[in-house]
C-alpha cells in the first residue's frame, strides 16, 4: 500500500546520502535490518482465530477468522479432491489516517483484499484442510458422494499505518489468525436434520478439533529502492537507483522510494506472488535477486511464526 507520509526534497536527499555513504537509514537500521514486530494471538474472543500485529511507528493490523459449514453433493465417482473456501475482507479504519475516512478507504481496502486473495490462490493444501467430511452411498446403482467443507472468511482491520509496511504486517496477522483457528470434527448422522432427515452434525469434542493447515500460507517481504536523482514535490525521481534495497520500509521510506517489490512466499519456499510498483522499473537481474532474497526471508519468518504460535498454544493449554 502506498504511504501518505511525504518528505521534503532536502529530507529525501539526506535519506539517500545516508544510505549511499554509510549504509544506514534515518532510524539507525542497516538496509537489510527488519524492525521488531509485536504479535498477539486470540485477540477477538468471538472469532475462530485472531491475531494483532504492531510495528514501530503505529502500524497496527488486526485479523480474525469466521467459519461456516457448507454441504455439497456429487453424482458419480469423485474425480477431484474437494476444497474449502477462503475469502478475505479488508477495511482501513478511518482513525488510522484522515485519508481513510468516508470513501477514502475503499481503494486501499479493495487493493489489499485483491492482493491477499491472489497470494493465497496457490495455497491448495490449506483449502484442502478445510474439507470436513465425506460420505458415499449407492443410490439405485449410482454412486452419490456427500461431502462438507468449511467456508473460512478472514476479516482484516488496519488500525494504523504510521509505521509503513502495512502489507507485510497484514500477511503476518492473517497467517497467525489462520494458525490459531481450530475446526470441529463433522460426522454424517441419520435423522438429525429437520423432520428427522439425515445430515451433517458437529462433534462437540475438543480433542477432535483440527487446526487449519497453514503450511502453504504465505507471508510477504517488501523491499524498496531509493533513487539517486533529486527529489521532487511528488516524490523521488531519478535515472538510477541505489544498488541495495531497503527491507521492511518505514512510511517515510515507502513514500520516497523510486521502486518497490513485495515478494510473497510460503515456508516451503514456494513463490506465491510478486508485486512491483514505483516510478522506476527494476532491471531483471535486480528483480531476480530480490525475489530470491524475499523467498529466503519469508521461509525464515514462517518458521519463526510457527514456533511462536506453537509455544503460545502450549502455554495456553498448560494454564488450563
Amino acid at each position: 500500500m502506498e504511504s501518505n507520509k511525504r518528505l521534503s526534497r532536502h529530507e529525501q536527499a539526506v535519506m539517500v546520502q545516508l544510505l549511499r555513504a554509510h549504509g544506514l537509514r534515518v532510524d539507525g537500521r542497516a538496509a537489510a535490518t527488519e524492525r521488531h514486530m509485536t504479535l498477539e494471538t486470540e485477540e477477538i474472543p468471538s472469532a475462530a482465530g485472531s491475531a494483532r500485529v504492531r510495528l514501530p511507528g503505529s502500524t497496527e493490523v488486526l485479523a480474525g477468522t469466521s467459519t461456516e459449514l457448507q454441504s455439497h453433493v456429487s453424482e458419480g465417482a469423485q474425480t477431484t479432491i474437494p476444497e474449502g473456501c477462503l475469502t478475505f475482507r479488508v477495511e482501513f479504519c478511518g482513525a488510522a489516517d484522515r485519508l481513510y475516512q468516508g470513501r477514502g478507504a475503499e481503494a486501499p481496502s479493495a487493493e489489499m483484499t485483491s492482493l491477499l486473495a491472489s497470494i493465497y490462490q496457490p495455497a491448495r493444501r490449506l483449502r484442502r484442510s478445510l474439507m470436513a467430511g465425506q460420505q458415499t452411498e449407492d443410490v439405485r446403482g449410482q454412486l452419490r458422494t456427500r461431502y462438507c467443507c468449511w467456508s473460512l472468511c478472514v476479516d482484516v482491520l488496519v488500525l494504523g499505518t504510521g509505521g509503513g509496511n502495512v502489507v507485510d504486517a497484514a500477511t503476518v496477522a492473517v497467517r497467525a489468525a489462520l494458525a490459531t483457528t481450530y475446526l470441529p470434527a463433522v460426522e454424517w448422522r441419520e435423522g438429525v436434520g429437520r423432520g428427522g432427515t439425515a445430515g451433517w452434525e458437529l462433534v462437540d469434542d475438543w480433542e477432535r478439533y483440527q487446526p487449519v493447515d497453514v503450511t502453504s500460507a504465505p507471508l510477504s517481504i517488501t523491499l524498496v529502492w531509493m533513487a539517486e536523482g533529486k527529489g521532487t514535490a511528488d516524490g523521488v525521481t531519478g535515472e538510477s537507483i541505489l544498488p541495495d534495497p531497503v527491507v521492511d520500509p518505514s512510511a517515510e521510506e515507502e513514500s520516497s522510494a523510486a521502486a518497490a517489490l513485495t515478494v510473497a512466499s510460503a515456508g516451503s519456499r514456494h513463490l506465491c506472488g510478486v508485486l512491483q510498483r514505483g516510478v522506476l522499473s527494476l532491471p531483471p537481474e535486480t528483480v531476480k535477486k530480490a525475489v530470491e532474497q524475499g523467498i529466503t526471508r519469508c521461509a525464515e519468518r514462517c518458521a519463526s511464526l510457527d514456533a511462536f504460535i506453537a509455544e503460545s498454544i502450549a502455554a495456553a493449554e498448560a494454564d488450563e
